[in-house]
């Protein structure tokens, strides 16, 4: 974040914009710029249907890549991926030359795609990845919830 003081009450270690307004590829260099591990899970702020089952497969996969992300049928997911900390010379590379589409950047990466019959497999459906942009994404939500167990 790069207005720490909104999420201080939270206590967790936050990372500000190293480059500065380059959108979601400026957040995950900073996370990876910031960490002290090989790998981070990187999810989008706007996605609050985190899956832990997901999320615990998708980091327990090993393998020689830079980046194993949800590869659905409408496309990749990379708001929702690990990424390793050796990507990111090709990060820096990307935003020095102002390429901030993720999607560029994948294209120079080794990938693990986990595909969406496989997620669907392990977890059941894939609304894990509505992400909420807009007031009609809020009602999805809420009659998603209504309908969860404990909801």
């Amino acid at each position: 974040t790069n207005t720490p003081e909104s999420y201080e009450f939270l206590g967790w270690p936050m990372a500000g914009d190293i480059y500065p307004a380059c959108g979601p590829l400026g957040g995950i260099h900073a996370a990876l710029h910031t960490i002290n591990t090989p790998k981070a899970f990187i999810v989008g702020c706007d996605m609050p249907l985190l899956n832990t089952v997901l999320i615990s497969y998708l980091c327990s996969l090993s393998g020689d890549w830079d980046v194993v992300l949800p590869w659905l049928e409408a496309g990749p997911e990379p708001l929702y991926g690990v990424y390793n900390r050796r990507c990111l010379s090709s990060i820096e590379e990307s935003l020095q030359k102002k390429q901030f589409k993720i999607g560029l950047l994948l294209r120079k990466l080794r990938l693990h795609k986990v595909t969406q019959d496989e997620i669907s497999d392990l977890i059941g459906d894939i609304s894990t990845f509505h992400n909420i942009n807009f007031n009609d994404d809020l009602l999805f939500l809420e009659k998603l919830t209504e309908k969860a167990p404990n909801g």
